[in-house]
């Protein structure tokens, strides 16, 4: 049923759309620095949000990608 082939190309895939992730909201940096102490709280919740949000939305995401890539019908189209 599955193999190590797939378990290792699916968490390949999912590690690539995790660091597209990051990288497109800077690692989740907030985007200017932090003007007080209660700011700064603010940016330590901003980043575990965005950061938990990546993995989450990475693990879809990659999912998606690789059964879609795996299970596509060949040569069966409409047209």
């Amino acid at each position: 049923m599955w193999s190590n082939r797939d378990t290792i190309l699916m968490v390949g895939v999912i590690w690539v759309v995790l660091l597209m992730w990051l990288f497109a909201v800077d690692f989740g940096r907030p985007p200017f620095p932090p003007a007080s102490p209660i700011s700064q709280i603010i940016f330590n919740a901003y980043t575990m949000v965005v950061i938990s949000a990546g993995v989450v939305a990475s693990i879809f995401i990659g999912a998606m990608i690789y059964f879609v890539v795996k299970f596509r019908e060949r040569g069966h189209g409409e047209g």
